[in-house]
């Protein structure tokens, strides 16, 4: 399975009105609080920085937000096809995620359902793939 590492972004630390730095606990995918032999795990607090100013105390990964594709030329769907130039928006609303023509991403099939107005998705196949590597749609 492939996995894709998304960009690198600035991260300012939180600090006090004395400047020493804010710490919080560490939570778990169950949402508890980690510990190491009875101790609590705390970690820096981090900040978005404030823009245009060139604050940065690290990078840190800012993952991959939705990801999709197209069906190139004649595709079924308009909204699924190859952008086109000269329409700029159907660029920028795959880099949204959601499709060229405006649609959300919707859970089921192959993600374009104009008419669904709910279980919209971040990811086109949000599934683990089967065991021969296809993605089910």
């Amino acid at each position: 399975m492939a996995y894709f590492r998304g960009p690198r972004g600035p991260k300012v630390f939180k600090v006090d009105n004395d400047g020493n730095y804010v710490y919080e606990p560490c939570i778990d995918i169950n949402g508890d609080t980690m510990k190491v032999n009875g101790v609590i795990q705390y970690k820096k607090v981090l900040l978005e920085p404030e823009p245009f100013t060139g604050q940065q105390d690290t990078l840190v990964e800012l993952g991959m937000t939705s990801f999709a594709y197209h069906e190139g030329q004649g595709a079924a769907n308009p909204g699924m096809g190859d952008p086109q130039r000269g329409r700029e928006d159907g660029f920028y609303n795959l880099i949204r995620g959601i499709w060229q023509d405006g649609t959300p991403y919707t859970y089921g099939g192959n993600g374009y359902n104009p008419q669904s107005s709910t279980d919209t998705v971040r990811y086109v196949f949000p599934d683990d793939p089967n065991e021969s590597g296809v993605v089910d749609v």
